[in-house]
């Protein structure tokens, strides 16, 4: 009973500092290409095996059928993009 006691609270704690606005950096290329992109997890939407995000450099919309996500510090990312 103590062990899924703490093990829902550890659940609840994880799931209210994800839903704190915690971030994740990404950095979007597809492959064969030159192509990178810069995004944040909460701007992600994958459906049917494309990738919709919001360009954070560009400020486009983009929906990309094969591409790859990288995490990158916020570092990189602010260097790539000026924002956060």
């Amino acid at each position: 009973m103590r062990r899924t006691t703490r093990a829902l609270a550890a659940a609840g704690l994880t799931l209210t500092f994800g839903l704190a606005g915690c971030k994740t950096y990404y950095e979007v290329s597809v492959p064969g290409t030159t192509d990178t992109y810069y995004t944040t997890s909460s701007s992600i939407k994958k459906e049917r095996g494309s990738i919709e995000f919001l360009d954070q450099a560009t400020g486009s919309i983009l929906v990309l059928s094969s591409a790859q996500l990288r995490p990158i510090p916020k570092q990189e990312f602010r260097a790539n993009t000026g924002t956060d």
